[in-house]
């Protein structure tokens, strides 16, 4: 008999709003809520299914979340400061537009004074990116 290693994923902490997910099944499910958090206000409950995220935008993640590295999946659920997390959700119950922003202190300087290197301005959102884009 052959022997397999199942790796099962560590839950990707979404700090800033105080939830949890962990792709399962195939699928991208919510781990964990903070009581109190922005999550929890929301509405946000541990085993909904996360369908897509319509805000922020990422030229990375235009796939299924289920597909992406933890890292990619930890930048696509956090909201940079000012922008909303505007994801799907789905439960038994139904379908679910969840809205969370940030209440953590917004640093001093979101950008450094120079320009961002190629590979730093692809890790942006689509707002993000704005103004960081090099004009030829």
């Amino acid at each position: 008999m052959p022997f397999v290693l199942l790796l099962l994923a560590a839950p990707v902490v979404i700090e800033p709003l105080g939830f949890s997910v962990k792709v399962a099944d195939q699928v991208v499910v919510v781990s964990a809520v903070v009581p109190g958090s922005v999550a929890a206000e929301a509405g946000l409950a541990e085993g909904m299914v996360i369908s897509y995220v319509q805000s922020p935008q990422y030229l990375f993640a235009q796939g299924p979340l289920a597909s992406l590295s933890e890292q990619d999946l930890d930048t696509a659920v956090t909201p940079p400061h000012g922008e909303p997390l505007l994801m799907v959700g789905a439960t038994d119950a139904g379908t679910w537009l969840f809205a969370m922003n940030r209440t953590d202190p917004r640093p001093k300087n979101d950008f450094p004074d120079m320009s961002l290197p190629p590979e730093q301005i692809a890790r942006l959102s689509m707002i993000q990116s704005v103004g960081q884009i090099p004009r030829g």
